[in-house]
């Protein structure tokens, strides 16, 4: 690993006013409406409302090259033509055909593109997720990720932050900009063992472009006739990128850790729908829960470098304390512990753990093996014995 510079440390967009962009929307793809601005941590994002329907004017970050945009809307018309119910963020072309617009802003030039709204209603504000909500935010990442596999375009040449093959480089290099030393430390500690577990199976992790952030503040729900809201739509595709498939599950099951009364185990139903739609391997199993480890580290890391970066942003300052909860949960089990769980719940054989006899007089074989008991007992059925029953 090691970083090829700093450059990748770039500082959010310029507050751009909203007359600006009602400006630049008009002179660009020739739109004309009310514009709000919907908050981002590193770009710019207005919601457009137009005579013709509702859009989303997104100014990129100047470290986003045009090419990475036109990747991101080309991954959404592959999406489109492979998952045709999925709501997704189609592209609207400019006055001269292409998806992708340069404006001049303060002496720069910057990037934007006018996307469809995705209609639906959001569930990170949910404070419980039920388990059929969690199944869904699983099989979609698994759907996304089984779309992607051929999707192909130019690869970007930057470090990406969020690519979690660089995630321990990330840590390494924000956390000692965090003024909290001690959290600081915890954090660089958790990165770096969950790096360790993650290394010996890095070379049989499958690479390909992921969405890379299909999370519970990316997806857009429906509300059933269980009054539960199911995910329907993907935004949001700026984290596109090559990166190892099984990554996408791990940013999915981060993103549950935080809501009310979650802790690890509350992301099986995303994983074994994951794995009925693209099967995860027995590394990838085991490079799972170290990965959330790691993607939850640079989350918190990332938001509290924003914010020093960028006091005003409200965005970023609200999703700290949300950030923490998704670490604090994280590394709440041995991630050992959670990959035998995780093993137990999509059904694959447990490894086998040899003992040797503590007393020579015992008899038998000089080695035996234990599998792990199946039984689903719970923890409180041992300690009051009903097991005996």
């Amino acid at each position: 690993m090691g970083l090829p510079s700093t450059d990748w440390l770039v500082r959010p967009v310029a507050p751009i006013d909203e007359a600006t962009a009602s400006a630049v929307l008009a002179a660009r793809f020739g739109v004309r409406g009310t514009v709000r601005d919907l908050g981002s941590q590193q770009d710019r994002n207005y919601r457009v409302r137009g005579a013709a329907g509702e859009y989303v004017l997104k100014v990129a970050n100047p470290a986003t090259g045009t090419a990475e945009l036109r990747a991101q809307c080309d991954a959404v018309e592959h999406l489109a033509a492979a998952l045709p119910g999925l709501r997704l963020p189609r592209a609207i072309p400019g006055a001269d055909g292409d998806v992708v617009q340069p404006f001049p802003l303060d002496g720069a030039e910057l990037s934007c593109r006018l996307l469809h709204f995705v209609p639906g209603e959001p569930i990170m504000d949910s404070r419980y997720l039920a388990p059929a909500v969690v199944a869904r935010l699983g099989a979609l990442a698994g759907q996304i990720a089984a779309a992607l596999a051929d999707f192909t375009a130019p690869d970007c040449d930057r470090f990406r932050p969020w690519d979690l093959r660089n995630a321990l480089d990330v840590v390494e290099a924000l956390a000692p900009h965090w003024p909290d030393r001690a959290r600081a430390d915890r954090v660089l500690s958790a990165a770096r063992t969950a790096y360790a577990l993650v290394e010996p199976h890095a070379k049989d992790l499958p690479v390909q472009f992921v969405h890379g952030d299909i999370t519970d503040n990316n997806v857009v729900c429906e509300t059933s006739k269980d009054g539960r809201r199911m995910p329907v739509g993907v935004i949001d595709f700026g984290d596109l990128g090559t990166g190892w498939t099984v990554a996408e599950l791990a940013v999915t099951c981060t993103s549950v850790l935080h809501h009310h009364g979650a802790g690890p185990a509350s992301v099986l139903p995303a994983v074994r729908a994951f794995d009925a739609v693209r099967p995860l391997s027995d590394s990838e199993t085991a490079a799972l829960w170290p990965l959330v480890v790691l993607r939850a580290a640079v989350m918190v890391v990332s938001g509290q470098y924003d914010v020093l970066q960028d006091p005003d942003n409200g965005y970023a300052s609200a999703a700290l304390d949300r950030e923490w909860a998704m670490f604090e949960s994280a590394v709440s089990v041995p991630a050992q512990v959670m990959t035998a769980q995780l093993r137990e719940a999509l059904g694959r054989p447990l490894p086998q753990v040899a003992v040797v006899p503590a007393h020579r007089m015992l008899a038998g074989p000089a080695r035996r093996h234990f599998r792990r008991s199946t039984s689903r007992r719970r923890a409180d059925d041992l300690h009051t014995g009903r097991w005996l029953e």
